[in-house]
């Protein structure tokens, strides 16, 4: 989800490239060693447009609360899946 200069994802598909610089060196095969469990991750893309460095670990309130949009959002999407209603 993005909202402003921020980007948070809740899961990583692990076989998607770029692989993040702060991961293991690149791997010779994708694989769950290189990339572990990393969600979720922040992003912060006025300083990192390349996605390259997650800063959850720096600004867990930020995470938090896109968590919780998510989360809201989620619950929005699945009362009216096609978003016809207002």
């Amino acid at each position: 989800m993005r909202s402003g200069r921020w980007k948070y994802l809740r899961s990583l598909n692990r076989y998607v490239w770029p692989v993040p610089l702060d991961a293991e060196s690149l791997p010779r095969a994708m694989g769950k060693k290189q990339l572990g469990n990393r969600a979720p991750l922040l992003y912060d893309l006025s300083v990192d447009p390349g996605e390259n460095y997650n800063v959850i670990a720096t600004y867990p309130d930020v995470a938090e609360k896109m968590r919780g949009l998510l989360v809201e959002w989620e619950r929005w999407a699945k009362k009216n899946p096609r978003g016809f209603l207002v």
